[in-house]
């Protein structure tokens, strides 16, 4: 069972991805004042649902994503069943290719999903 997803490799090169990964994926001080804390995450998830939205998709799938995260961010949780500390994600992806179409970072209990 292969893991690769050569869709992302066609798409843009690995520089690429690594730059914009490294110069989009920021979140606000803790003390921020005057704005979301959270408005640069929700511009990049923002973005990438835009990107990766199809709507030729026949099966839908919710699933839980974890991602590992080590920086400072409030809504980060901690399970002690999980090697790390992580950042909880729901996604909808199409079952039959595995692409994630849409995703909902969970911000804590007033977290809410908008269309």
């Amino acid at each position: 069972m292969s893991f690769r997803t050569p869709f992302y490799g066609q798409m843009f090169a690995r520089e690429r991805f690594e730059t914009l990964y490294s110069t989009r994926l920021h979140v606000g001080a803790p003390d921020a004042e005057g704005k979301n804390k959270t408005e640069p995450f929700n511009m990049l998830i923002t973005q990438f649902n835009v990107a990766l939205h199809r709507t030729n998709m026949s099966q839908w799938m919710r699933i839980e994503m974890v991602l590992g995260f080590k920086g400072r961010f409030a809504p980060k949780q901690y399970y002690a069943a999980k090697p790390k500390k992580h950042i909880k994600s729901f996604g909808l992806v199409d079952s039959s290719t595995g692409y994630v179409c849409n995703i909902l970072t969970y911000f804590g209990a007033n977290t809410s999903y908008d269309p």
